[in-house]
Formats: C-alpha cells, sequence, structure tokens
C-alpha cells in the first residue's frame, strides 16, 4: 500500500474549513485546508488510528474480480487531467496491468484522448487518458495539433469524475494546481473531482506529502494579475497519493471507482483492451521508439501510414509503416538509423500482439502528405 491514501471527505470543520481524513498505513490523519502550512501544523499532533486499510503492498496491475450473473452492471468514466508529463498514462498503464497508452520523458507525449476501459467484477471503469493541459500561446508555440490542444478542456462533457494528477517529483508544479485546470474546475465547482499525488516514492519525507496535500486543497487565490504562485483546489471529494511506476496505492483509486460507479450498460465490452483501432496502435509504438530517439522537432512533425497489417499464420503477421516528414533533411537525418527503428518498434510490436512480426518501414519526404495528413 502506498504511504497515504487520502479517503473521502471528513464531516468535520476546522474554523469552517473542511477537513480531509489521509491515510497512511492504518494511521488517519486530519489535514486542514490552510494556504499557510505551519498553521496546519496543530491539527497534525492529534492522530486517530484506523485498521480500515490492507498495509499490503501492490506491486504491478490491480485486482480484477471476475464478473457475476446475479449484479447488475455498473459504469463509471473518469477523465484524467494534469500537466505534461504528470504520469497520466503510467499511471492508467499500471492499473489495468499493460501497456495501452505510450509513455515517454518528453513533454507532450500523448496527442488525444485514449479510452481505456478496466473491467472489475460487474464494472467498467473508462479511463479518459487526456494530453497534458498547456496554454493556448504555448501550444500554438510548440505548433501542437488541436486534438491536443482542446481535448483536456472537452474531457468534462464525456465523464463522471474527474481526476487530477500532480507530479511530486516537479519542485515547479508540486505546490500548486495548473491554472488551465483550476479554471475547468472553477467553472464546473458542482462536479466531483479527485486529487492524485503521483510519484510519492521521491519524496523522502512522508510529513511533506502533508504538506503538499495541505497546499493543493487549498484555493490558489486569483487576483487582478492572475493566480498566486501556490495553491490548489478546496472542492476535491478525496486525495490519493500514488506511484505509478511501481503501483503503490492505485488499487485505492480502483476501489474508489467502484464504490461511485452506477448502474448502466458497459461502453465496452469485455475483452476491448483500448478504445483505438490497429493502425493507430500501431503507428502510436512508432511514435514512442521515435520520442526515444530523437529530440526536437523529429517527432512532432512526423506523420504517419500503416499501408499493410495483415496475418501470415496463427503466429506471424506483416506490418509495413510508412513515415513522413516535410523537409528533405529530416528524412535524411532519420534514414541514417532507420535500423534501430525498425528493431526497437519490432519488439514492441511482438509484445503487444503477442506474435513474430515481419516489419518493412520507408522513410520518406513530402511537404503536401505532412500538412494535409492527421497524424
Amino acid at each position: 500500500m502506498a504511504w497515504w491514501n487520502a479517503v473521502s471527505r471528513c464531516s468535520k470543520f476546522h474554523n469552517g474549513k473542511p477537513i480531509l481524513k489521509v491515510c497512511m498505513q492504518s494511521a488517519v490523519y486530519e489535514v486542514g485546508h490552510h494556504h499557510n502550512y505551519h498553521s496546519a501544523v496543530p491539527l497534525l499532533q492529534h492522530f486517530k488510528v484506523s485498521r480500515r486499510f490492507d498495509t499490503n503492498t501492490l506491486i504491478g496491475p490491480t485486482i480484477s474480480k471476475p464478473k457475476r450473473k446475479d449484479e447488475p452492471d455498473k459504469i463509471i468514466r473518469i477523465g484524467v487531467l494534469g500537466e505534461p508529463n504528470a504520469g497520466k498514462s503510467t499511471l492508467i498503464n499500471s492499473i489495468v496491468g499493460e501497456k495501452v497508452s505510450i509513455i515517454s520523458e518528453v513533454m507532450n507525449t500523448t496527442r488525444e484522448s485514449i479510452y481505456v476501459p478496466y473491467n472489475t467484477g460487474n464494472t467498467q471503469i473508462v479511463f479518459i487518458d487526456t494530453p497534458g493541459i498547456v496554454p493556448f500561446q504555448v501550444a500554438r508555440r510548440l505548433k501542437l495539433g488541436r486534438m491536443q490542444i482542446t481535448a483536456p478542456r472537452r474531457v468534462i462533457d464525456e465523464c463522471d469524475l474527474l481526476a487530477v494528477v500532480i507530479d511530486l517529483h516537479s519542485k515547479r508544479k508540486r505546490e500548486r494546481i495548473h491554472e488551465c485546470i483550476l479554471d475547468l474546475l472553477n467553472s464546473n465547482s458542482q462536479f466531483p473531482s479527485v486529487l492524485i499525488l503521483n510519484k510519492i516514492d521521491v519524496i523522502k519525507r512522508k510529513s511533506t506529502l502533508l504538506k503538499y496535500t495541505s497546499i493543493l486543497t487549498s484555493d490558489r487565490r486569483k487576483g487582478v494579475w492572475g493566480y498566486e504562485k501556490d495553491g490548489g483546489y478546496s472542492g476535491f471529494k478525496s486525495v490519493f497519493m500514488v506511484s505509478a511506476s511501481n503501483g503503490d496505492g492505485v488499487q485505492d483509486i480502483v476501489n474508489y471507482a467502484i464504490e461511485h460507479a452506477k448502474e448502466g450498460k458497459w461502453d465496452y465490452e469485455n475483452q476491448i483492451k483500448v478504445d483505438l483501432p490497429m493502425d493507430k496502435c500501431i503507428a502510436e509504438l512508432f511514435r514512442e521508439t521515435l520520442l526515444e530517439m530523437f529530440r526536437h522537432e523529429i517527432p512532432w512533425q512526423v506523420k504517419q501510414m500503416t499501408l499493410l497489417f495483415g496475418e501470415i499464420d496463427d503466429d506471424t503477421c506483416k506490418i509495413h509503416q510508412k513515415l513522413i516528414w516535410p523537409k528533405k533533411s529530416q528524412a535524411k537525418y532519420v534514414m541514417t538509423r532507420s535500423d534501430e527503428i525498425k528493431v526497437k518498434t519490432e519488439e514492441k510490436l511482438k509484445a503487444m500482439l503477442q506474435k513474430k512480426v515481419l516489419l518493412t518501414v520507408d522513410v520518406s519526404s513530402s511537404a503536401s502528405l505532412a500538412r494535409n495528413l492527421p497524424f
């Protein structure tokens, strides 16, 4: 189990402010909503012990239960929001136990919303993995696509619960929630939302996590000149502290989702792992390889076409991928490492398809195709 796992909002109040319950290895701490962390210290000296939570460490996929015919189907859709590199895709991969979203250390890896169903018992949890949210002016400077800009802002129309992921590894980001996310939360204050503090494994002092919880669950004030430097949102229903990279705490998110799911027909059949056509899954694996191998504009300006995907027999399939850049110099540079691209992507395709893959790659340049193809 993770060090800390905040559960539901407590009915207690301190100076008119609601108090969150934060569980740390079976000990429950009460954290008040204080803009100044030091004023919350007296609350931390009154611990309450609870045995509600199992302290076994969970590493790997979460525990999925078989479906029961005597119970009604339930469903909940969770929109996962956060800044670039907060670990949204890694978190979803950790929960479902499979690599369904590509991950990279490079910012803005996810280009459009990806729908990932996870089934446990009679409950289907649909995670909506959104691109990292950025201001419009930054998106224009980076030449991000339209879907990459608008998808995070539209996710509230498609989900039942918003989950805001914070990167605790980033000193610049771990004491404030991004302005664009705050605007979305504040304009939909009645919409249920939870806070997920990710990468807790990098925090050595456990008391420091209480500090970040207090800051991020206190409203970030907005004045004439914009938002203050630090602060968050006081409307979160729960706070979860997890390490998506090793699985700590992710089961608590699943348990919360099951508890709040409502009766309804599932969006996806039981065998569906991700709502992406096969050609796009293949293209995404190629793009992940490019992000790992190249920097600057090379991964961002590529356009991809899966020209062939077919089975030769039960154990072998053949794939032909075309990679197109707008400039000849870019394509020429990539050609020098085309064999490496092929080898690395072939291994990923084998793992995804569970088959031997005969892969061919065509690298070329075309300004018109690069301009007109969507991806």
